[in-house]
């Protein structure tokens, strides 16, 4: 089991490898970095710097979060791995004790079921993504209550109105953030997926995830 240290920079999940910082996105299929090579687990990991707008440096400003390379399921899909956010740690090489869940990815990404108003619901489980987006046609109980603004590398900045929604996951129901996204996102992901379900969630408890196996276990925090 090697750990890593784990911080939150402006909404975003970065971990700590041997002196490079890189930005945790189960949301990206690829790794980049301005680092060369950043050693995870034990294993050094030749990265390439990627090309605009999906390179470091690009996503660096969107995000207006400190790092040095971007880690994708790429390379955290090659081993099981916790997020356990309360404690400040990424630990990698296996899954904690607890019920599995299934899970399935598309292109690496990891995808998990969803509760919301009722209606189940595939999502994105995107450690990149710092709210929940959830499709519009979903009928809210009453006016949103606030507004978010966020990113997507090549669509730039975006603004959305925000509501508290209860999802259940995991076995669990909690209170999250969700917004809307763009037309332009929502509509290509209509073919793969509708929702994205984002950090807060990893702030209800330990989060394992084997991609390769297809599982997940949640151990949601002593309040």
């Amino acid at each position: 089991m090697h750990t890593h240290r784990l911080e939150v920079d402006n909404g975003h999940l970065i971990a700590r490898f041997d002196g490079a910082r890189g930005l945790l996105d189960t949301g990206s299929p690829c790794s980049f970095g301005e680092c060369g090579a950043v050693t995870v687990a034990g294993v050094e990991i030749v990265l390439g710097r990627g090309f605009p707008p999906l390179d470091a440096a690009s996503v660096r400003e969107l995000a207006g979060a400190d790092f040095d390379c971007l880690i994708g399921t790429d390379v955290l899909g090659r081993r099981p791995f916790t997020v356990d956010l309360r404690a400040g740690e990424l630990c990698i090489g296996e899954l904690p004790d607890g019920p599995r869940h299934a899970l399935r990815t598309i292109g690496g990404v990891p995808i998990v079921d969803a509760e919301v108003l009722g209606r189940h619901l595939p999502c994105f489980l995107d450690t990149g993504a710092t709210i929940c987006f959830l499709p519009s046609e979903l009928q809210w109980p009453g006016p949103a209550t606030g507004r978010h603004e966020d990113f997507y590398p090549g669509l730039g900045r975006f603004d959305t109105a925000t509501r508290t929604a209860r999802i259940r996951m995991f076995g669990y129901a909690f209170d999250v953030t969700v917004g809307e996204l763009p037309e332009m996102l929502a509509g290509l992901m209509q073919w793969l997926t509708p929702g994205i379900v984002g950090l807060e969630v990893f702030a209800q408890g330990r989060v394992g995830l084997d991609l390769a196996a297809g599982e997940a276990v949640f151990i949601p925090y002593q309040t």
